[in-house]
């Protein structure tokens, strides 16, 4: 699970509450959105799932840091992404984009 956070680029969540690992709260309510998203990914991360279909899944994360993520599912863990996005950038770890 570590990893998976690490990999997402969100490990530091575990040690920002006071309770770390058994905290139990509410996302909305002390994650900001790019943060929720991250915590998506990073449970497709742990799970290493062939395929991962994400539905403006990076929305709300900077474009730089998406690349890497994008970079880590294909390249790191071999997870293929079936990207649905509205964003005009995405990185060039998809083989195919339709452009509807």
């Amino acid at each position: 699970m570590e990893r998976a956070l690490a990999a997402a680029g969100i490990s530091y969540l575990v040690t920002r509450e006071a309770r770390g690992w058994l905290h139990e709260c509410r996302w909305e309510d002390v994650l900001s959105g790019g943060e929720q998203q991250r915590m998506g990914l990073a449970r497709v991360m742990y799970q290493k799932p062939k395929f991962a279909l994400l539905d403006e899944c990076t929305s709300m994360v900077a474009n730089d840091s998406e690349e890497g993520l994008y970079r880590t599912l294909v390249h790191n863990l071999g997870i293929t992404p079936i990207t649905l996005s509205q964003r005009l950038f995405m990185p060039d770890t998809h083989a195919q984009e339709l452009k509807l």
